[in-house]
């Protein structure tokens, strides 16, 4: 793997790094010579985003919310602020963007580790929005629910055991871990990825018989897919299903409005008229 390679896949190298991978002194001092140099110490990839050089500059990584966004984990909001891990008594400079500090027993290049990654989300955010990270961790085999719960204790407080209590691992999408945090509030029963005989697989099912389903906005310009939900759900009905359908923006923007509808479909028998939503929501919606 030449140098160029090495860089985006791992985003830093330091010296040493170059001298464990057999590089003479002189490819090393012409690769400093070459690359951005965040810091004396080490180079970048020079497509690295800058939240990224500059907590390589910072000698801090990423974590938290910064963290997941960064290695391609799902998030429900973009951070406003950048947050950064240092060890104690690690010298705090002054920074570009508004920081959140966190700290690190350990120093770590570029990006903590995913479990503590998912720690300092799980202390730090509302328990939605990081039980979302962790979720996404734990999808991709990142991390385990054992072992966080093992390293959490009791130092991260209420918050923090919230959000490992509404993680399951088996989510599609964020928004999947959003509905079932709402429908966890309502105490209804509820199976996540069920798989039903003749439908396949459904997001929800709940109380053993209203299917709910999350698009998200790839969904809307898609035939093939719209063809066979639609033959999911006449398939749902014969079955004797009820089926609803909701789009990726609202449940982020109405989330206790879906929760509602789903209680009052439930408790009525009868099909409630859900509000109608921007279709260009949708299109800003990536989930």
């Amino acid at each position: 793997m030449d140098l160029d390679d090495l860089l985006r896949q791992r985003g830093a190298l330091t010296r040493r790094d170059l001298a464990d991978r057999g590089l003479s002194r002189r490819r090393i001092e012409a690769a400093f010579s070459n690359y951005p140099r965040p810091r004396a110490d080490i180079i970048a990839d020079p497509g690295l985003h800058p939240n990224a050089m500059e907590a390589l500059r910072l000698a801090a990584a990423l974590t938290c919310v910064s963290a997941a966004e960064f290695t391609g984990g799902w998030v429900l909001t973009t951070p406003s602020r950048l947050h950064l891990a240092t060890p104690h008594g690690h010298p705090q400079g002054p920074c570009k963007f508004a920081v959140v500090r966190h700290r690190i027993t350990t120093a770590a290049t570029l990006v903590v580790d995913p479990t503590q990654m998912c720690l300092h989300a799980a202390g730090c955010l509302e328990p939605v929005e990081s039980a979302v990270i962790v979720e996404s961790a734990l999808v991709r085999g990142l991390v385990t629910l054992d072992d966080l719960r093992a390293r959490l204790g009791n130092r991260h407080g209420r918050n923090a055991r919230q959000s490992l209590d509404l993680v399951r691992g088996v989510a599609g999408s964020p928004i999947e871990v959003v509905v079932r945090a709402g429908l966890l509030r309502t105490g209804l029963d509820f199976q996540e990825q069920a798989e039903l005989p003749g439908i396949g697989r459904v997001d929800f099912l709940v109380a053993g018989r209203l299917i709910v389903e999350l698009d998200g906005w790839q969904w809307h310009g898609n035939r093939a897919a719209w063809q066979n939900d639609m033959r999911r759900d006449q398939e749902a009905a014969r079955s004797g299903y009820r089926s609803i359908r909701f789009s990726a923006s609202q449940v982020l923007n109405r989330t206790d409005s879906v929760i509602e509808t789903i209680r009052e479909i439930l408790a009525t028998g009868t099909d409630v008229r859900i509000p109608p939503f921007s279709r260009r929501d949708d299109l800003n919606t990536v989930c």
